[in-house]
Formats: structure tokens, C-alpha cells, sequence
């Protein structure tokens, strides 16, 4: 639902299990022809400062550095599939409102 609206997405060292399942289920829309993944050399090196940063302040990484970073956006499919979720919810939700007095 929210594919070209979520930034910095990266892959890293030592990713926690809820980060592998995210870049598996981005992976996985393009592989489906969703959505498509370009990488991106600007946001990686944009998220090592702002790591590098952090860590200069004496904060932890638990997740390490990225590896690589790129940018998720819909195809021409993937849009259709929003369109039809978005209505089906929609239509879903209006059943249970009231009409105004």
C-alpha cells in the first residue's frame, strides 16, 4: 500500500528478522512484476552519514551498515492492484457507517 512513499530502504549487515522479511516481501512484488527496485547510490550514502553520525554520538548500530539501499516504485500491475485494495476496502468499511441524520 504505501510502495514510492517509504524512503531509505536498505539492506544491511546484520539485518534483524522483521527487516529480512521486509526486503523478502519487496523483492518478492517485483519479482510478481509490481513493482520495480532500481538501486539507489544516493540514499545508501545519505544512510551512512546519518549511521555515521549516530555512531559518532556513541549510539549502537544493531543492524550494522547498508549494504546496499534502493528505491521501490509501482508498475502499471501494481497500480491496478492498489486501485482494486483500495476500493474493496473501502466498499468494506462504508457497509459498516451509518448515514448521517
Amino acid at each position: 500500500m504505501y510502495v514510492g512513499q517509504l524512503k531509505n530502504l536498505c539492506e544491511f549487515d546484520n539485518p534483524s528478522t522483521e527487516m529480512r522479511d521486509d526486503a523478502a516481501l519487496d523483492y518478492e512484488l517485483r519479482d510478481k512484476g509490481l513493482t520495480k527496485i532500481e538501486v539507489s547510490p544516493t540514499t545508501l550514502d545519505s544512510v551512512r552519514a546519518e549511521l555515521a553520525r549516530m555512531v559518532a554520538q556513541g549510539k549502537s548500530l544493531d543492524n550494522g551498515y547498508p549494504r546496499t539501499c534502493y528505491d521501490m516504485t509501482l508498475t502499471d500491475d501494481g497500480y491496478n492492484v492498489k486501485t482494486v485494495l483500495v476500493n474493496s476496502l473501502s466498499a468494506t468499511f462504508d457497509k459498516g457507517r451509518k448515514a448521517p441524520p
